[in-house]
């Protein structure tokens, strides 16, 4: 299972469209979602505030009911309210971090790729 939190922009969720169908055609549950006051979402951006932290524990409680989903096996893409959420929530097992700088930046410093992935067991 793959949650993708928003990034910052205005059309939220939206941004991932190609990520998610490619996940899902390799065999991942993916759920992607606009946090609060991004796209369509109502609320304040709080910018991986405390807010975004307990909205991302929610989506792991819904996730953790639905069928199909592996409760010991969720993962969150992205950096900042999914760093943090894994801090507090030992079901988030595993994070994809990314960075992304100014369009202007040269494109080796515009991404920083996933080289190794650490297991954190409960």
């Amino acid at each position: 299972m793959v949650v993708l939190p928003a990034r910052l922009i205005s059309i939220g969720h939206r941004a991932y469209l190609g990520m998610i169908s490619r996940w899902a055609k390799g065999g991942y549950v993916v759920l992607a979602y606009s946090q609060r006051g991004l796209a369509k979402s109502t609320g304040e951006i709080h910018v991986a505030g405390q807010q975004d932290v307990i909205d991302a524990t929610e989506v792991v409680d819904r996730l953790g009911r639905q069928d199909g989903v592996e409760a010991d096996r969720i993962g969150f893409f992205r950096a900042g309210t999914s760093v943090l959420a894994a801090a507090k929530d030992q079901r988030i097992k595993a994070v994809a971090g990314t960075r992304t700088g100014p369009a202007s930046s040269p494109p080796s410093t515009r991404t920083a790729p996933v080289t190794s992935w650490r297991s954190r067991r409960s």
